[in-house]
């Protein structure tokens, strides 16, 4: 019999730590996001495999992209601060 996958947004505090730690206790596979990754794995317990591919953007296909490319992003969004 396959797990339900619940995705639960918002899990590093309040009611989604409650929903996701209450759907792990009953067996089900939870996906749980939040602000702060860290606090997210706190809250609901070890993983496996976290994937933090969120904040960062840079348009092309990825065989087009040069590292000049990631250089050029990094100096552009220091230089913001």
């Amino acid at each position: 019999m396959s797990k339900t996958v619940w995705l639960i947004t918002g899990a590093g505090r309040g009611m989604g730590t409650d929903i996701a730690n209450a759907a792990l206790a009953a067996g089900h596979a939870v996906v749980a996001t939040g602000r702060d990754p860290e606090r997210v794995a706190a809250a609901t317990g070890a993983r496996d495999v976290l994937v933090n591919n969120a904040g960062t953007f840079i348009a092309g296909f990825f065989e087009e992209i040069s590292p000049g490319d990631f250089t050029h992003r990094s100096r552009r969004i220091s230089s913001a601060r």
